[in-house]
């Protein structure tokens, strides 16, 4: 049951990025993020949006399915996004890992799409801690996305989490 309640969560931060991407490439979504559903490919004629998909490469990378994967077309850059709530004294050491997991999908990609890439790692804690770089990274997302808003969305999956253990019939 918590593997698919942790998943549940860090889907959900997932999500309001995914829509938040959405608005800024005017791509057609539902006016509350909550009830958006990503597609696995979402396109226009500015950007093409990866949700949780394996990419193919010609040299063989472990780490190939990110959470996200943002081709802009105009500006020719590529964002790989990676979401994580781990317990909130992890939060360093996770944003560091993301960053490092998929240095050499982002170097393949670059070669092979001739694009200019960057690794952005999303790592709020489950109770809300950021570090001082998540501003930043957040921000080179789109500048719409607020650290406030993700916390809430992480603490909500939280405390969801939380009230469906506690009420487990051993957990009193």
């Amino acid at each position: 049951m918590a593997n698919a309640k942790y998943m549940e969560r860090h889907n959900e931060v997932a999500k309001k990025v995914h829509w938040s991407l959405c608005k800024k490439y005017n791509i057609e979504t539902t006016q509350q993020w909550w009830k958006h559903k990503p597609d696995d490919v979402t396109e226009n004629d500015k950007v093409k949006i990866l949700w949780d998909f394996s990419i193919r490469t010609d040299n063989k990378i472990q780490a190939n399915k990110p959470d996200l994967v943002v081709v802009d077309k105009a500006n020719k850059t590529l964002l790989i996004i990676d979401v994580a709530c781990p317990l909130d004294i992890n939060i360093g050491n996770k944003e560091r890992d993301k960053i490092l997991k998929y240095q050499d999908l982002k170097t393949e990609l670059q070669r092979l799409w001739k694009l200019k890439g960057k690794v952005v790692p999303v790592v709020i804690g489950a109770l809300g801690a950021v570090t001082k770089h998540h501003k930043k990274h957040v921000q080179s997302i789109h500048d719409t996305i607020k650290t406030d808003d993700l916390q809430k969305v992480t603490l909500l999956g939280t405390s969801k989490i939380l009230r469906e253990v506690l009420s487990l019939p051993d957990s009193r």
